[in-house]
């Protein structure tokens, strides 16, 4: 890109110091306490440039930087969120990045993403704050513990993940996790992403647990959290998601 040789804005967004990067990555598979934080971060700015990763280009990135007002004391940040996730064309992530570094030496960036992030895509900012929310192992001790006649463990386990894990993230990775294994019993699921990302080992645990249910099984048992959802989110449902999940396990 071409920059208007203006001695100013060319010593703005020359190359800085990785000392004064003030950029934040907010990752990980907890996306509950993940949105949580970036929730919290923009509560803390009065001028906020939310910048759309699909269309995002490196003249908007430095356009939301010199809007700042140097007489201004309102704190102003920048927020992408899933530029790692949306943006595939390595030479587009590369230019991005590249000048995210040098804005980030004037405005604060976070950056938002719904996975763990690769080491190679940490690498594009050494000197950023990280922040890495990962679920904890005790929600896929419960998941691959749900099966029939196996209530004590399963409500032992989930008690277990509760006290760690909100309960909207352990309802939707059950629905996840049932899922994954309805879409087994499929000779097509080769064409789920989900299925064919998976490791041959994962693989291998959820055919084994499959093995415990029948496909209509599987069927009523997500229909049935799919009805759970819906009466939470018309407000039909008195009881808390909790207490409904121990219900719901309690009947399996």
């Amino acid at each position: 890109m071409q920059i208007e040789a203006n001695p100013e804005i060319l010593r703005r967004f020359t190359p800085q110091d990785d000392s004064k990067c003030m950029i934040t990555i907010i990752h990980g598979d907890d996306l509950v306490a993940s949105r949580n934080a970036l929730t919290e971060v923009k509560k803390q700015y009065l001028r906020l440039s939310e910048l759309d990763p699909v269309t995002l280009t490196v003249t908007d990135l430095l356009q939301a930087v010199q809007k700042n007002d140097l007489f201004s004391e309102e704190k102003k940040a920048i927020v992408i969120e899933q530029l790692f996730s949306k943006r595939k064309v390595q030479k587009e992530l590369d230019a991005l990045t590249t000048v995210a570094l040098e804005a980030a030496s004037e405005t604060p960036l976070y950056l938002w993403e719904p996975k763990e992030l690769t080491k190679k895509a940490l690498g594009y900012f050494p000197n950023a704050t990280i922040q890495l929310y990962k679920l904890p192992q005790s929600l896929f001790q419960f998941l691959e513990a749900i099966k029939p006649k196996n209530g004590q463990e399963m409500i032992m386990r989930y008690h277990q993940t509760l006290t760690t894990t909100d309960a909207l993230m352990i309802f939707t990775m059950m629905i996840r996790h049932i899922r994954l294994m309805l879409a087994l019993t499929d000779t097509t699921s080769e064409s789920i992403d989900e299925i064919t990302r998976m490791q041959p080992w994962q693989r291998s645990k959820l055919q084994k647990q499959l093995s415990f249910f029948s496909k209509k099984q599987l069927q009523n048992l997500l229909l049935e959290l799919y009805k759970i959802d819906k009466a939470n989110k018309t407000s039909q449902q008195v009881l808390p998601l909790a207490a409904q999940i121990d219900i719901f396990l309690d009947r399996l």
